[in-house]
């Protein structure tokens, strides 16, 4: 069991990583999913089981069907849109002003493009897909910042 600003974190997928931005999916009827990301060498929670939350960073929009929308707080420009469901959908923002699609479905599988990946459980250890401008997913190749490990290890006495 995993805690961070108030939410537990118990048998969630693994996080997805991109642009810096950890992304949590909670298993429930409607996904819930909560963002963290470092900033002056804190995690700072961006997103909290799909409500926007207040920071200096972005700004983040509820519609009336429940999609949700954050952009730069400075520049206004996107930065990734999410569409809760049985198959959850996020449209990430690309370098080039392109959008990669990422689709995670209610059998654990993540797919960016033609690729699919199996998402696996985390309890105390965590396991990260890295989500490039390319499309493509890095697997065990990304690392929490050091600021994190607090969130997602635990320290066992012998």
């Amino acid at each position: 069991m995993n805690q961070f600003e108030g939410i537990t974190f118990f048998n969630c997928p693994v996080l997805i990583e991109f642009k810096g931005r950890y992304f949590i999916l909670e298993p429930d009827t409607i996904p819930k999913l909560s963002v963290i990301l470092a900033f002056e060498g804190k995690p700072l929670l961006e997103m909290r089981q799909n409500n926007p939350q207040e920071n200096p960073l972005s700004e983040g929009k509820v519609s009336e069907t429940g999609d949700i929308t954050v952009s730069d707080k400075k520049t206004g420009k996107l930065l990734y849109k999410i569409k809760p469901g049985s198959e959850t959908e996020i449209v990430f923002s690309k370098n080039d002003g392109g959008e990669t699609l990422a689709k995670i479905s209610s059998d654990n599988q993540l797919k960016v493009g033609k690729m699919k990946r199996e998402i696996l459980q985390f309890n105390g250890e965590t396991a990260i897909l890295g989500i490039r401008d390319d499309d493509s997913i890095i697997s065990g190749s990304t690392r929490l910042p050091s600021s994190f490990f607090h969130l997602f290890y635990h320290r066992i006495d012998a």
